[in-house]
């Protein structure tokens, strides 16, 4: 049965007229609740991007209209603590040519770890560079790593 954008915005119940059987349309928003809010050079040395972190990562951009627009989202597995950009400095040499000018994301997750991602443009998702234990897997307040700051210098 096909509803339109109308009577979607509300639960209707409808009696099919031969055989007094009822059908229930109804429409589900996703809900959702932004934690964190970062800005980078994630896909290029020239892109203006903005990670949303909520029970995922999702990338986006502004378009010249002003409307965001969704570049990729990706689940994430464990609780994300905090997360920084490591921006891109001349003085940083990459084995990987393709990393050059563009920024890092570093995330501190409840697994304990320090995970600095790049966004690969080709996959549309951020893969990890490497990964650093800093402490046992939880969120207890006094576990290093709870928190974190990046010198820009």
């Amino acid at each position: 049965m096909a509803v339109s954008e109308e009577e979607c915005s509300s639960t209707k119940s409808r009696s099919a007229s031969n055989n007094g059987a009822r059908y229930l349309a109804k429409c589900v928003l996703r809900g959702s609740v932004i934690l964190q809010v970062v800005r980078g050079h994630f896909r290029s040395p020239t892109s203006n991007d903005i990670v949303f972190v909520e029970t995922s990562l999702e990338l986006v951009i502004i378009g010249e209209d002003g409307i965001v627009q969704s570049v990729c989202e990706q689940a994430v597995f464990g609780t994300i603590k905090d997360l920084a950009v490591l921006h891109w400095k001349e003085r940083f040499h990459y084995q990987n040519p393709q990393m050059q000018g563009r920024d890092l994301l570093v995330v501190v997750s409840d697994s304990g770890k320090l995970s600095l991602l790049r966004f690969c443009n080709e996959m549309h998702r951020f893969f990890p560079v490497t990964h650093v234990q800093l402490s046992s897997p939880g969120n207890l307040r006094n576990q290093l790593g709870r928190m974190l700051a990046i010198d820009s210098k």
